[in-house]
């Protein structure tokens, strides 16, 4: 079973991810309590100036402001001060720094540093990798109903990093997570359900949650909210919702979402027709270097279907296939194919693709889980 991975799901793994004023101050967002802020006028000021610097974007302001608020014990600056450093916005990027700022504020009970330490850790970043420290720092932000924390201590419990493996308990903090509005955990939830483990097998709840998830933009359960739609689980089969929530998360990025799109064209389900469509979506799949798709784009060039026929880079595509040790009904297709195909490719054919295949480099990976129709 695949989950998404309980690694960078906390604060930290927002703001790398994406905008470092997302995760500032973003406790109360996050399911926790709100971070410790000292109590003085003055103090107040400096936090607000330091605010109003995040929001226009001047980082070394802010970081400035925060240094001797967190050299004076001010939880919430030493928070924000590690996070900077994490990020190296204002300050050079120094994980070993992040990792003794975010340790004072956490042995303050702040959970936010609790669950940014607790990634730190997992990830071997300024400090040792160690899941069973991670687990124990996530425990204390979750503890603390920081549901971000509560849904990377699932995933540790899925996969039996630093604590023993039990799906159940997964389940537990995963729900916990989704109650609180956590979409990772709601698709992590949802894919419990769908597949029977830790919790019953029920196609409907899976869909529920799942639904909760895509309606916040989480692409991985967008892809599995278009699955239940397409074979009809949990919901009566309809192929047009699917399509519909399969664009979302291929318009995303999600290289699945991409190849399954390929296929509703190809196969003319959920919308009419259209081979040149299909091949459109297979190809960026395809460039994520998704095997399936790969296999898809090798046979559409090699027939000429939905795009003008060109052997080279069929057997480039193909080739490039074949090379997917990870999906092994994609890689014998491929081998299959090309060894079919062999006498009819010419040898600057083969030469010419041969070329291409050692300097194809896949575009950057996106989300989504693997799940074909």
């Amino acid at each position: 079973m695949r989950f998404t991975s309980g690694l960078m799901l906390t604060v930290l793994g927002l703001a790398l991810s994406g905008s470092p004023a997302l995760a500032h101050g973003v406790a109360t967002a996050a399911g926790g309590p709100k971070t410790p802020v000292a109590k003085d006028a003055d103090s107040d000021r400096l936090f607000d100036a330091a605010n109003a610097a995040v929001d226009a974007g001047d980082f070394k302001e802010a970081v400035r402001i925060w240094t001797p608020l967190a050299q004076r014990g001010r939880a919430r600056a030493e928070y924000d001060l590690g996070l900077y450093y994490a990020l190296g916005r204002g300050v050079p990027q120094d994980y070993a720094q992040a990792a003794v700022w975010f340790r004072k504020a956490a042995d303050q009970g702040n959970a936010l540093a609790q669950a940014g330490l607790g990634d730190l850790y997992a990830m071997g970043l300024g400090v040792p990798k160690d899941y069973a420290t991670a687990a124990a720092w996530l425990r204390k932000a979750a503890d603390q109903g920081n549901a971000l924390a509560e849904g990377a201590l699932g995933a540790l419990y899925a996969a039996g990093q630093g604590v023993p493996e039990d799906h159940a308990i997964a389940a537990a903090w995963y729900r916990k997570a989704a109650d609180h509005g956590n979409a990772n955990a709601q698709y992590n939830i949802g894919r419990q359900y769908m597949d029977g483990d830790g919790v019953a097998q029920d196609y409907a709840a899976a869909l529920g949650w799942f639904q909760k998830a895509a309606d916040q933009g989480d692409a991985n359960a967008q892809v599995y909210l278009s699955l239940l739609y397409d074979r009809g689980l949990g919901v009566p089969q309809d192929s047009a919702a699917a399509v519909a929530w399969y664009r979302k998360a291929a318009d995303q990025g999600s290289a699945d979402a991409q190849y399954n799109m390929g296929m509703m064209y190809e196969t003319g389900a959920g919308v009419p027709q259209d081979y040149a469509a299909s091949v459109s979506w297979f190809a960026k799949a395809a460039d994520q270097d998704m095997g399936g798709a790969q296999l898809k784009l090798g046979e559409a060039y090699g027939m000429g279907r939905g795009i003008a026929q060109d052997r080279v880079q069929s057997y480039m595509w193909l080739h490039l296939a074949a090379l997917h040790k990870d999906d092994p009904e994609t890689q014998k297709a491929a081998t299959d194919l090309l060894r079919l195909l062999h006498g009819q490719f010419t040898a600057v054919e083969v030469a010419e693709g041969e070329l291409l295949v050692k300097g194809w480099h896949p575009v950057a990976a996106t989300a989504g889980a693997a799940v074909g129709r």
